[in-house]
């Protein structure tokens, strides 16, 4: 049970760190693993993570990288200006 709240902790850290869009440089995929452990140190030193045994990190890290590996984008592509609404702050001028 620990184990699991544990590893549930770390994957919502992990996706708010992705969601502030923290800069990653590009990473292949046998990196990706490297690119997690750093969102992990990350949230150790910043987030309060307390630090994880070396065998549940490994686990974690693993399942990570083989389920989630780095995006080379993490933004939608740009709406089409025709599908924007018209914005009522433009002014005519």
């Amino acid at each position: 049970m620990k184990n699991k709240l544990i590893l549930t902790t770390i994957l919502l850290g992990l996706t708010a760190a992705l969601a502030v869009n923290l800069p990653v440089a590009q990473e292949v995929a046998s990196d990706t693993s490297n690119l997690w452990e750093s969102r992990i140190r990350w949230m150790q030193e910043t987030q309060v993570l307390q630090v994880l045994a070396p065998e549940l990190e490994e686990s974690i890290l693993s399942y990570l990288a083989a389920n989630y590996g780095q995006k080379t984008y993490s933004r939608r592509a740009p709406l089409d200006t025709q599908l924007m609404p018209e914005n009522p702050f433009q002014s005519d001028d």
